[in-house]
């Protein structure tokens, strides 16, 4: 296990990236992101038994991963879901009738 952690200050959002190589020979992935949302969402996906440099700032918070995909992750690349005037209506709709539900369960419960 080959953990290197090293200072990294968050790079200015223009310069910002997150970069993944796939080796088809190999079969990996190696990972390279500074963007702040993608480390946290990365590290436990990494490799530990393989190199891997974790950058810190001065108030000891992720900026910075390097390492490779461990056999067992996966990244899935799709489209955002689009939210329709439908799907929202639907939505606000459930949304309102379990509010209504745990009102009356609540008030149920203080009866008893």
């Amino acid at each position: 296990m080959s953990i290197k952690k090293i200072k990294f200050e968050t790079p200015s959002r223009v310069e910002q990236e997150t970069i993944l190589n796939y080796d088809n020979s190999s079969q990996e992935w190696h990972i390279y992101s500074d963007t702040v949302k993608h480390c946290k969402r990365l590290k436990p996906l990494l490799d530990t038994s393989r190199p891997l440099t974790l950058g810190y700032n001065q108030n000891k918070s992720l900026t910075m991963v390097e390492g490779y995909l461990s056999n067992t992750s996966h990244i899935i690349f799709g489209k955002k879901p689009v939210l329709t005037p439908e799907r929202i209506q639907k939505a606000t709709k459930a949304l309102k009738a379990y509010q209504t539900e745990l009102k009356r369960n609540k008030q149920e419960s203080e009866n008893n």
